[in-house]
């Protein structure tokens, strides 16, 4: 139906849906709307309306599989809109959308831009929304002034489901935890072959030793051989190699 229609009992303001849908995809088309919150992927029709965020059609299936309890997805031209919903994005939107649910996101990690595999998505929407790993830590109270101030109760009566605060464990990398068991095993076997490498290059790099007539004589293992038939030969023993060389001569005299 279209304008005229009520959204609850008598007492409310009848929804005018065809100019509700028109201000919400006016809404999506401003910037930073028209980027996804999540991935950085360009073009939203979507939204998370509890969390007031818009967000790809890519990261609105993630959305929807972690359930209507975590995040409430709708679309912005295929389903009808309250004016509460739309007062809850005018409010929030992706901009302070940003602020609220990244305000702890870790130092060096580098945010999504669109082109990273469903499972890397998946891991930092689910760190983000489900967790609250990086939420600000007044992100509640915060809410409940936006869905009071918007009217939104539905919002209102799922935040007394949420959790007390954001998470208080160190963010974990949302690349390495969406790795499957064979990248994670690939990498371990390239680190122990890196690890073993190295035992051995420093092993070789190690010094040589010679047993002569005064005891043990360290010398570098560059330096090895003639270093060993220098002590040898003070003592008048000829290496096998010094000891060839002669008979070497002497064949090419024969063959002159």
């Amino acid at each position: 139906m279209g304008k005229g229609d009520r959204t609850g009992g008598s007492d409310e303001v009848p929804e005018d849906w065809d100019a509700n849908r028109a201000t919400i995809e006016e809404l999506c088309r401003q910037s930073p709307n028209d980027t996804c919150n999540d991935c950085g992927a360009s073009g939203t029709r979507w939204v998370s309306v509890n969390h007031g965020v818009f967000v790809c059609i890519r990261c609105s299936g993630i959305h929807r599989s972690l359930g209507s309890h975590i995040t409430k997805v709708k679309s912005t031209n295929l389903d009808k809109w309250t004016v509460a919903e739309i007062a809850v994005m005018r409010q929030i939107g992706n901009a302070r959308g940003k602020e609220l649910w990244e305000a702890r996101f870790p130092r060096g990690q580098r945010p999504l831009k669109g082109s990273e595999s469903d499972n890397v998505v998946r891991s930092y929407i689910v760190q983000k929304y489900e967790h609250k790993t990086f939420a600000d830590e007044e992100w509640q109270s915060t809410l409940k002034r936006v869905y009071k101030s918007a009217g939104y109760k539905a919002g209102l009566k799922a935040l007394k489901a949420a959790p007390a605060s954001p998470s208080t464990a160190a963010p974990a990398d949302f690349y390495e935890e969406a790795a499957s068991p064979s990248d994670k095993k690939e990498k371990r076997d390239k680190s122990g072959k890196k690890d073993k490498k190295d035992k051995k290059e420093k092993k070789e790099k190690k010094e040589k030793s010679i047993y002569g007539a005064f005891g043990l004589v360290t010398v570098p293992t560059a330096t090895h051989d003639e270093e060993r038939s220098a002590v040898l030969a003070a003592f008048g023993i000829e290496t096998a190699v010094d000891a060839a060389a002669p008979e070497v001569a002497d064949d090419s005299n024969q063959v002159a």
